[in-house]
């Protein structure tokens, strides 16, 4: 096994949203581990990243998850605390509403699992940001819920964390991007739809631009209805340095 499950005390997480520490159970991947991983040396990196999940799961008593054939993982490198290494940063989803975002520093002795996000759904899509005033980069995290099949919606949301020089995590936006629900009426659905494109436009500043539709359909197949009614918005946001957020800008 190229990861080691070590006993520790993790440094606790003092954040405003629904992060926690590890409690007294900590994970380490080893050097080379990590360099399979990033490409640098030879080796089967599927078999190191399937490793590396199934030790976060069990670390975290999550051993469902384990046997399910939907279970999905991102694993990528970035610079998002204030040292000079990259962090490792593992998504682990199990469609259709479950997801969790595990972040490794590097210390002497290998990467330590420090700090989780968890009660994610799904996350599609994670990325980095370049965020003022701060030397390392914030994590963008899209998030995917499918109810189509009894509640009759799905929706997508992008959420901006950040981690601060005291290994907190702060949760500094959140968006829904896309959402539908539908509605039965006494013939056929109405169906609602909200779009939303996203543009980083600078360090300070995030546009988003969204449209509204409703929709009258004869059945939820139909991939196109009768329209009754849309709108189209702008909102912007801008980085509050005192808060630490990003909020709305209003004329």
């Amino acid at each position: 096994m190229i990861l080691v499950a070590l006993l520790g005390n993790l440094k606790p997480v003092f954040a405003e949203e629904i992060l926690e520490s590890v409690s007294d159970k900590g994970l380490i991947v080893k050097e080379d581990a990590i360099l399979i991983l990033k490409g640098e040396v030879d080796g089967d990196d599927r078999q190191v990243k399937r490793e590396l999940s199934q030790s976060i799961l069990k670390s975290l008593r999550l051993d469902n998850w384990l046997d399910d054939s939907m279970l999905r993982s991102d694993i990528k490198f970035a610079n998002i605390y204030g040292n000079e290494e990259e962090e490792l940063i593992v998504a682990l989803s199990l469609p259709k509403d479950n997801g969790l975002l595990a972040i490794f520093i590097k210390s002497n002795s290998g990467y330590h699992l420090k700090l989780l996000i968890e009660d994610l759904l799904p996350i599609t899509s994670l990325n980095f940001i370049e965020l003022p005033d701060l030397e390392y980069k914030a994590i963008v995290v899209e998030e995917y819920l499918d109810e189509r099949f009894g509640a009759f919606f799905e929706s997508k949301t992008k959420s901006i964390y950040f981690i601060d020089k005291d290994l907190a995590i702060k949760k500094v936006w959140e968006r829904v991007t896309y959402l539908k629900v539908a509605e039965p009426l006494e013939q056929g659905w109405l169906i609602k739809v909200e779009e939303v494109d996203l543009s980083f436009a600078s360090k300070e500043k995030i546009i988003a631009r969204g449209r509204k539709q409703e929709l009258k359909v004869e059945d939820l197949e139909q991939s196109k209805g009768q329209e009754l009614s849309s709108s189209d918005s702008q909102e912007v946001y801008l980085w509050n340095q005192e808060k630490l957020l990003f909020t709305p800008f209003k004329d």
